[in-house]
């Protein structure tokens, strides 16, 4: 990070000659292998995701669905708090983040630490399909993060997947030498 804010990182973008003995070339002058920098967002800019769109299942087992939530920001995210809200049908199992949630009815709190700039943490949600539903009954979850601070982009701060009811089987796997 340069006295300006900006990230700045070694040269990245590797080209080599047309000569008969091949070289790389280096430059900073946007030839070559070339520096690349940006300015971060000036402020808290948290973000929360979930590892896939959707997340299958078979009624009546876990499923687990993988969070991540991070801040892009330039400035340290004080107060985090991540909110997962259940389908009616799905009940909270457990979770690997690290804090006991507070659970209400639904809807599933973390009070979770700060994040400096940049910094990302993720973990599984484990959530429970009920018994007898139908293969293809799609159940959402909607997660939101909030933070004590005024948000950059609060477009990303809310992410959904669904889980799925689906019939799994696992084919053997055959290995030929």
């Amino acid at each position: 990070m340069d006295g300006a804010g900006s990230v700045l990182t070694p040269p990245l973008i590797f080209r080599t000659s047309g000569a008969t003995r091949p070289y790389i070339e280096t430059s900073y002058e946007g030839y070559g292998n070339t520096s690349y920098s940006w300015t971060p967002p000036a402020g808290v800019d948290g973000v929360v995701a979930f590892g896939a769109p959707a997340f299958p299942g078979a009624a009546g087992r876990d499923v687990r669905l993988n969070v991540s939530y991070a801040n892009h920001g330039a400035t340290t995210a004080t107060g985090v708090t991540l909110s997962a809200a259940l389908a009616a049908n799905l009940a909270y199992v457990s979770d690997t983040a690290g804090v006991t949630p507070t659970v209400s009815g639904q809807n599933v709190t973390w009070h979770l630490p700060d994040l400096g700039m940049l910094e990302s943490r993720t973990f599984q949600l484990a959530v429970q399909l009920p018994a007898g539903v139908p293969i293809g009954a799609s159940f959402p979850v909607t997660l939101t993060l909030t933070t004590a601070g005024p948000e950059v982009n609060p477009a990303d701060n809310t992410a959904r997947a669904e889980v799925l009811a689906a019939r799994q089987f696992f084919l053997p796997l055959a290995l030929k030498r």
